[in-house]
Order: C-alpha cells, then structure tokens, then sequence
C-alpha cells in the first residue's frame, strides 16, 4: 500500500504541485482550490497507467461490480454526482 501512496504523491508532485509552488506560499486558499479542482480531474477525466491508459478512477469504481453490488450506500454517497469523460 506504501508504493500506492508513494506513487500518487509523486504524480500529485509532478503534475501539480511543481507548477503551483508559487501559490502554495503566497496564497493557500487558491492553492487548494486549484488542487482540488485537480483531483477532479485526476478523477474523472484523466486516464491511468494503472488501467492501461483507458479508464478513469471514477470509470473503473463505477465499472466495478464490487461497487455497484457489495458497497453500502453511504460508501457511493456523491459519486453519482461527478461527470465521466467519455
């Protein structure tokens, strides 16, 4: 599981923070709405080596047939709600 954080906090490193520094130091509030606008997308548009470049997170959670039959509800609360790229 260490590997899979490591890995993410890397790609967040890489593709994010390195081009935000700026804001991180000078205006924290945008920095982390622009993050968070980021892992939106990171989410729900950006495909994932992990998948073999085809899929989403979000496409791959919602693909799942653990998800759809075995989570309770309140685990799936506002996913409904994000858009998938297609």
């Amino acid at each position: 599981m260490n590997a899979h954080c490591e890995s993410f906090n890397g790609t967040i490193q890489e593709e994010f923070v390195d081009y935000n520094m700026n804001l991180l130091f000078d205006d924290t509030t945008k920095f982390n709405e622009k993050l968070s606008k980021y892992l939106e997308f990171y989410n729900t548009k950006r495909v994932h080596w992990a998948f073999n470049n085809k899929q989403t997170p979000l496409e791959v959670l919602i693909n799942s047939d653990y998800y759809v039959s075995k989570l309770p509800a309140e685990c799936k609360n506002g996913w409904p709600h994000a858009v998938l790229s297609h």
